[in-house]
């Protein structure tokens, strides 16, 4: 076309409006009126439950660890006693494992346990209480962990506890125990953690190395509920000035507890001459661990980088004799700061118990990666892909080796994992 088929416009557009209808918005305020976020939360607490004198019933299933006979009156609701005969199982942890025949979660608030009739030598003197919500899956599709309510020792530790006769009645509330029975007792007022089962670990005896260990009744305190509480009371916090970066943003390592990190032991009477820093020298220099008889022992590690970390595995390497004292189970803990409680990433036997497996030589250099140990040397390996909990240290526990109340010995441990 020659020519526009639309006029053009010779005029421009119409003035704006000199005086606009609706005035303008204000200015914006100096001092916000919001309210901060709170130092407190606001929701009411989720403590309204059914308070019980014990979360464990009478009728509840009951099965024991670390002893030879069958579980009995441990929550029978009277004094009869319960006995755990551990005779050529002092290196193997001892303790119940309990589920309530109510199936309702709980929250514990204390741990009570009644002395029996005789052997003040047979009590328990210390415990470690643990709980899971689920005893066949989680996320993963692996059983969920347990996690620790509590542990540490018993108030009748060092004071003389009178005993309980057999057989009598014990009628206590979720207040107190029975006023008339003689008991011990731990609160956890702090513990807002429901949980579905419950495993009462007892490490000591009163004498050490008995290989009798008793007591009259258990009882756990708490709140019942039907379904699970609404545990989302922390309190509201502003954002973080510098966001961390993102968690997919890790590193791989060979080992998360690098040579140089703080080791310590426990259960173990290391007088002699041998150096913790064995356990992660990247060298097969063996670790000897003297084990104090009735206690469970192993090694903690606090990382010297100070990084949170997913352990994806567990790597232990043979030391260079004596096949006997391999350590031929593990329990592997971890905790994101020491006031927090330990969780456990695994547990089980160690894929070498009923193998056998060559012997390394004294001093030599491990050189390891993520993906694999190192393929010169001789180690057993428990894969632990599925864990997806963060920790920042880490305790290894070895409950049994290969013959049953020796010292036993490794040479280098390695947990592959991520670091973030």
């Amino acid at each position: 076309t020659k020519a526009p088929t639309i006029p053009a416009t010779h005029q421009p557009t119409p003035n704006p409006t000199p005086h606009p209808i609706d005035p303008p918005t204000p200015p914006p305020t100096p001092n916000p009126t919001t309210p901060q976020p709170t130092k407190a939360p606001t929701q009411t607490s989720p403590e309204v439950g059914e308070p019980v004198d014990s979360v464990l019933d009478a009728a509840s299933t009951v099965t024991q660890f670390g002893c030879n006979n069958t579980p009995n009156n441990a929550i029978d609701r009277t004094t009869e006693k319960y006995s755990c005969d551990r005779t050529g199982r002092l290196a193997e942890p001892t303790g119940i494992v309990v589920v309530p025949s109510h199936g309702k979660v709980s929250i514990v608030k204390g741990l009570r346990l009644y002395s029996h009739n005789n052997c003040a030598n047979c009590d328990a003197v210390d415990y470690i209480l643990e709980g899971r919500i689920d005893p066949t899956k989680n996320f993963f599709g692996t059983s969920s962990p347990w996690t620790v309510i509590g542990e540490g020792d018993l108030p009748w530790k060092d004071q003389p506890m009178d005993r309980n006769s057999r057989g009598l009645p014990i009628s206590s509330t979720y207040e107190s125990g029975d006023p008339a029975r003689e008991f011990t007792q731990v609160f956890f007022p702090s513990n807002l953690e429901a949980f579905l089962e419950y495993k009462l670990t007892f490490p000591t005896t009163r004498l050490a190395g008995s290989t009798s260990f008793q007591f009259a009744e258990v009882e756990l305190p708490g709140m019942q509920f039907d379904e699970v509480p609404d545990l989302s009371l922390s309190p509201t916090v502003s954002p973080l000035p510098n966001p961390t970066s993102s968690p997919m943003e890790r590193e791989p390592v060979n080992t998360v507890t690098p040579k140089g990190s703080s080791v310590t032991s426990f259960g173990c009477d290391n007088s002699r001459a041998n150096s913790l820093a064995r356990t992660i020298d990247e060298t097969t220099e063996k670790y000897w661990c003297e084990v104090i008889a009735g206690q469970l022992s192993g090694i903690v590690i606090v990382p010297n980088h100070g990084r949170m970390s997913i352990v994806n595995g567990l790597r232990v390497y043979a030391h260079n004799n004596c096949p006997s004292c391999d350590v031929v189970s593990y329990i592997l803990e971890g905790r994101a700061d020491p006031s927090s409680p330990w969780t456990v990433i695994g547990e089980g036997d160690l894929p070498w118990k009923n193998q056998s497996l060559g012997r390394n030589g004294r001093g030599q250099t491990v050189s390891s990666t993520f993906e694999s140990g190192d393929p010169d040397l001789n180690y057993t390996l428990v894969p632990l892909s599925s864990n997806s909990m963060a920790f920042l240290e880490y305790k290894l526990s070895f409950p049994e080796s290969r013959v049953p109340g020796v010292n036993y010995q490794f040479s280098e441990i390695e947990l592959p994992g991520f670091l973030f």
